[in-house]
């Protein structure tokens, strides 16, 4: 338990400045649990789903899909739903 603490401490001082810039007030229990929570999750769940995708060849053809081309709209719209909410791309739009 007191390693996890540390690890979480340290990513939390980590992300402070990042944070920051992002308008995010860490001191908003919310803000600082709901943001940063969401966005982990994310993109864990997605390379546990690949990782198990490659193990099985029903799945194979699916995980031949995310290639470098796949990265970089991923990366785009996880940027997009971290900047501009669930509707990003609907929304970066219509600035």
């Amino acid at each position: 338990m007191e390693l996890k603490y540390r690890w979480v401490t340290g990513i939390r001082e980590g992300m402070g400045n990042f944070r920051k810039k992002l308008g995010i007030d860490s001191r908003n229990l919310l803000q600082e649990s709901v943001g940063p929570t969401v966005f982990v999750a994310a993109i864990l769940n997605h390379f546990q789903s690949k990782y198990a995708a490659e193990q099985y060849p029903q799945f194979k053809e699916y995980a031949a899909q995310l290639n470098d081309q796949f990265y970089e709209k991923y990366a785009e719209a996880l940027t997009d739903l971290f900047l501009y909410g669930y509707m990003g791309k609907k929304n970066k739009e219509e600035r």
